[in-house]
């Protein structure tokens, strides 16, 4: 009789050692399996975190999935020094070790490179870029994430596409062009590659001679290169990619939201801008990426990789959309009357 007993207490220890191994594992997995928790490169108020940010969002509410935790996180990368930046990005990681969310998502450049690439091949944890102004293939070479435009790891995502077409067609449409562009941009890390982006566009469809570079590191800077521009008379439009720069008289680095009314009341010009939130801000306008979309498009990537869909089948795009908008107030500063042609092609006046 004492070979069943045995038996018998041997298989209710297991049972029971079960039971607790699926309750440690029912209060650890779902965190894993069901949570997403999103880098964003800069401040709660940046002008282009905080849209595809919306965007990100409004895809993920959609799934009839819901998430256990929807963690934010911002490095604050345009206002912070490197060395409080550096600290950000640690504890970013921290957190994500900590959390062991199923997706991190990281909102434009620098939460990518010092976020997104550092995650590369960690288990169960994928990884969705949005907004990604520099070189891709100068970052798969640094971590090779990528063979062509199809995942070999774990990353994927969505590239900030310009339309830079869309502007020139724009410019003749307003019987601007031809004429020289400039291009005045902070020579911090997002106004470098910003400028890179749009040079590299522009000469791939053949206006490489109509360029001018304006670099600016501080407002001193800034009124001296917009002064400049507003002087040549060959200039007729310039992209404002002044992200961040040194107020000498407050001893802090400025947000491009901060500066928007030194820029446009000391230019007298056409300023494109490279998405809505540029506009809205106060610059003319023009074909605007739509960052919104942009970001939702990362979190519909997101919300498949959330449903077990293979990284592999889910290859990095570019933004798809663009929408021609336009700054009334800043039109009616400039002298411009739009012309029915025009308003025909504008979604949007604000």
């Amino acid at each position: 009789m004492r070979l069943p007993v045995t038996t018998a207490a041997l298989f209710i220890l297991v049972l029971i050692l079960g039971l607790c191994l699926n309750s440690h594992s029912h209060l650890i997995e779902p965190l894993k399996k069901d949570s997403i928790f999103i880098v964003l490169s800069y401040s709660p108020e940046d002008l282009c975190g905080r849209p595809q940010l919306q965007g990100i969002l409004q895809a993920i509410n959609e799934s009839p999935n819901k998430y256990q935790a929807i963690r934010k996180f911002y490095l604050d990368a345009k206002r912070l020094t490197a060395e409080q930046v550096r600290k950000r990005v640690s504890m970013a990681l921290k957190r994500v070790k900590e959390e062991r969310p199923r997706v991190v998502i990281t909102v434009d450049d620098i939460a990518f490179l010092k976020v997104g690439l550092a995650l590369k091949a960690a288990k169960h944890t994928f990884v969705v870029f949005t907004g990604i102004n520099g070189d891709i293939s100068i970052y798969n070479r640094m971590s090779r994430f990528l063979k062509g435009r199809r995942p070999v790891s774990n990353i994927t995502g969505v590239l900030e596409h310009l339309f830079l077409n869309q502007q020139v067609a724009f410019l003749k449409l307003l019987k601007k062009w031809p004429c020289t562009l400039g291009i005045l941009y902070s020579t911090d890390f997002m106004g470098e590659k910003g400028r890179q982006q749009i040079s590299t566009r522009l000469k791939s469809i053949g206006v490489k001679n109509y360029i001018r570079y304006f670099a600016v590191s501080n407002m001193k800077d800034l009124d001296e290169k917009a002064r400049l521009i507003n002087q040549d008379p060959n200039i007729c439009a310039y992209f404002p990619l002044v992200l961040s720069v040194f107020d000498q008289s407050k001893g802090k680095r400025l947000a491009l939201d901060a500066i928007v009314p030194d820029i446009t009341s000391r230019i007298h010009k056409i300023d494109l801008a490279v998405n809505k939130s540029f506009t809205a801000a106060g610059f003319f306008g023009g074909a605007n990426v739509d960052l919104f979309h942009m970001g939702y498009q990362a979190g519909q990537m997101a919300e498949m990789l959330m449903n077990g869909v293979d990284i592999e089948s889910i290859p990095v795009e570019d933004a798809e959309r663009f929408q021609v908008i336009i700054n009334k107030k800043r039109a009616e500063e400039l002298g411009m009357t739009l012309e029915p042609t025009v308003m025909c092609i504008v979604d949007e006046l604000i």
